[in-house]
């Protein structure tokens, strides 16, 4: 019945018969330690509610076996001096419907395991002149958790929304945060110290906010939604993007400290989108970039849309595709991208003061190309180009371009300038060869270290430094 109670002003021991359909209403209350031994020795059901309420001091909770045995609703109820009631968690705890915290209270020990939606009914007490403390957890996989006002004190070390929504409380001062739920809306700006983990769903951010975390990570269908204006993900050290689940980055900005990687099955995919922004790095240091499956063929797998280098340095360790521009800022800082013999792909740039060490660099259609100056490749492979620009009918000014590393005979270009329709212009102005010429061995007339490929209605043009280069119909020899 819902008016029997129970008041024990000892110890709790349930270690004897089942009980699964024996505790459905009422309250019991324990002002001493709560022990279950056994199997389904405690499994409350309906709407019986557990409050701990001891004197000031240490309760302590402890279970043998959390797949039988659980708590249906839990109230802790400490009044007294903060810091001196505590809760202690001798092992973990399951609770299958709502954990109540109220008063001063220190909740210590190995987990909390809950299973219910978080946010329905009402979630937050407004108790203006308590506080709690809810410290040191291994794992507090949320249900339904109803907190004092005043809850600054949430730090617990993992928090795992098992079928939740994100709570709107962003005063609660997450640690370590894990989402196994179909999908999780963070509706203001936090900060995390630790990590944020996608194992299912997706994790979502609201219009003009910003979450910061350690390390971020999507998992086995886990994903990520940034449909929002405004909206930041700062990952202060690495995004790992191993997720199958469903992607919407539609717009927003990731922001990434130390690496960003791609991998397994996963997709970093933002598909029709002029907007959203990927950033490397912010002052010092050398971000690490890694794509299992890079889209180095339209449609084929996962690539950035607009690239931003914020980062001293960049190091490719594979492939990499930005399908709409290169970015930097307009600054007259030199950042370097360590290519290890890969290739960047871009469809656009608005860039300058970039040296590709040993990197080949594809300028390819389909994004806007506003500048990309000052620019230096250093180790290139002397048997491959080394910057090919495949454009359709464009005037392209690149200004300060250099080269430092000579091609081979007969097998390496500094340029390779494909016009895929209507004829195609590359103006370099101040450009620089620290080693060899433009013509090399071959005519003036056709460059040895310049390949050009005309298309159907058109032929590309090179003019370097004043000087006309390109196929004997375009221009023949220098002007």
């Amino acid at each position: 019945q819902s008016t029997n109670a129970l008041t024990v002003n000892g110890d709790v021991t349930f270690g004897g018969a089942l009980m699964t359909d024996s505790l459905a209403a009422g309250t019991l209350t324990i002002r001493g330690d709560f022990t279950q031994s056994g199997t389904s020795a405690f499994a409350p059901s309906g709407t019986l509610r557990t409050i701990m309420d001891g004197p000031a001091g240490t309760q302590t909770i402890s279970f043998s076996d959390t797949l039988t045995s659980w708590f249906n609703r839990l109230s802790i109820q400490r009044s007294s001096v903060i810091g001196q009631d505590t809760v202690q968690l001798l092992t973990r705890m399951r609770v299958i419907d709502t954990l109540q915290l109220g008063g001063r209270v220190t909740l210590l020990g190995s987990g909390v395991i809950m299973d219910t939606a978080f946010g329905s009914g009402s979630r937050v007490m407004r108790s203006i002149d308590t506080t709690w403390k809810h410290i040191d957890l291994d794992y507090v996989a949320v249900g339904t958790l109803l907190l004092p006002w005043q809850s600054q004190y949430f730090t617990a070390d993992t928090t795992v929304f098992v079928n939740a929504d994100f709570p709107v409380d962003t005063n609660l001062h997450y640690q370590n945060i894990r989402i196994a739920s179909s999908g999780i809306n963070a509706v203001g700006s936090l900060t995390i110290p630790g990590d944020l983990s996608v194992t299912r769903g997706y994790f979502a951010m609201a219009e003009s906010t910003t979450v910061s975390v350690r390390n971020f990570r999507t998992l086995a269908n886990g994903g990520l939604a940034m449909g929002q204006q405004g909206a930041t993900l700062l990952v202060r050290d690495s995004a790992v993007f191993a997720g199958d689940g469903s992607m919407d980055l539609n717009t927003g900005a990731l922001r990434v400290g130390r690496a960003f990687i791609q991998r397994d099955s996963g997709y970093f995919r933002p598909f029709e989108s002029s907007t959203y922004v990927t950033s490397l790095g912010d002052t010092g240091g050398v971000v690490l970039v890694s794509f299992q499956n890079p889209d180095t063929t339209v449609g084929s797998g996962s690539y950035f849309l607009n690239l931003r280098i914020d980062a001293d340095s960049v190091a490719l360790l594979t492939d990499v595709v930005a399908q709409r521009q290169l970015r930097t800022d307009t600054g007259d800082v030199q950042r370097v991208i360590l290519g290890n013999g890969h290739r960047l792909t871009i469809r656009g740039a608005d860039a300058s003061e970039l040296l590709f060490d040993s990197l080949r660099v594809v300028l390819d259609t389909g994004g806007t190309f506003s500048r990309l100056d000052s620019t230096v490749f250093l180790n290139a492979d002397t048997a491959g180009s080394q910057f090919t620009i495949r454009r359709w009918g464009e005037i392209l000014t690149l200004n300060g371009l250099s080269f430092a590393t000579t091609p081979g005979n007969g097998s390496g270009f500094y340029l390779d300038i494909q016009d895929l329709w209507l004829g195609m212009e590359v103006t370099v102005t101040n450009g620089v060869l620290l080693a060899g010429t433009l013509e090399g061995d071959g005519p003036v007339a056709s460059p040895w270290y310049v390949k050009f490929t005309p298309s159907g209605s058109g032929a590309p043009v090179l003019l370097w430094n004043g000087s006309c280069y390109g196929p004997a119909t375009a221009c023949v020899g220098p002007s």
